[in-house]
C-alpha cells in the first residue's frame, strides 16, 4: 500500500475524531449545566463539565488516531514480510 492511500485513510477518519470530540464537549456541558441548576450553583458545574468533556475528547480522539496509526504499521509490516 502506498503512503498515499495511508494519508488518506488517516485523513477520513478526522470527521470521526471531530464528531467525537464534539460530542463529549456537549455532554460535558450539558451534564454541568444540569448540575448547577440542581444544586444552585452559577457556573461551578458547567466550567468542570467543560473540562472533562474536553478532557474526555482529547482521548477518544487520541485513541481512535492512535489504534488506525498502530494497524496501519503492522498491516506494512505483514506486507513487508
Amino acid at each position: 500500500m502506498s503512503r498515499f492511500t495511508e494519508e488518506l485513510k488517516l485523513l477520513s477518519l478526522l470527521p470521526q475524531v471531530g464528531l467525537g470530540f464534539v460530542v463529549c464537549l456537549i455532554i460535558g456541558v450539558s451534564s454541568g449545566y444540569w448540575i448547577d441548576r440542581q444544586i444552585g450553583t452559577k457556573t461551578i458545574a458547567t466550567l468542570i463539565g467543560c473540562f472533562i468533556g474536553m478532557c474526555a475528547g482529547l482521548l477518544v480522539s487520541y485513541r481512535l488516531l492512535f489504534s488506525k496509526k498502530v494497524d496501519n504499521a503492522r498491516t506494512k509490516n505483514r506486507d513487508e514480510k
